[in-house]
């Protein structure tokens, strides 16, 4: 069980490291397309593309291995108030990454641009998600 445990440990922060890490950079690249008001090139929309896919798939490992964490260490799901507003925010994080990989596959799809303005509400709803989440994590698991 130790073992399992360090291992799931060790993905489930790997995960964190990459989705966070993507989802600054894509924040980043987004932000920087918008305020010189020029869509990104081909290459950067390929490279977005497959970025945006690591992100969703470091968020689905963060799941997978957080809720496998929790139940092995403490034997149950049931860990009060703020794991759950955690688990809130986690899902909203899901949702944004899922949206935006849609949205991106979409504009591939039809060869334009994403729609700047649901990326911008997708990045939102991941913001208030990541806000949620820490912060259960911080209260909830602070003793």
């Amino acid at each position: 069980m130790g073992t399992s445990i360090v291992l799931l440990k060790f993905v489930h922060y790997f995960s964190i490291f990459l989705a966070g890490g993507l989802g600054v950079g894509g924040a980043i690249v987004q932000a920087s397309h918008l305020k010189a008001k020029e869509p990104p090139s081909k290459p950067t929309l390929a490279a977005i593309k497959i970025l945006a896919l690591i992100a969703l798939i470091a968020i689905v490992l963060l799941w997978l291995s957080g809720l496998s964490l929790a139940y092995l260490k403490y034997g149950t799901l049931h860990l009060g108030v703020f794991f759950y507003i955690k688990l809130f925010g986690a899902g909203l994080i899901l949702i944004g990454a899922a949206l935006s990989n849609l949205f991106i596959i979409r504009a591939s799809k039809l060869n334009t641009k994403p729609n700047p303005v649901m990326m911008k509400r997708m990045v939102y709803l991941s913001r208030v998600g990541l806000i949620l989440a820490i912060g259960g994590v911080a209260i909830g698991f602070s003793g």
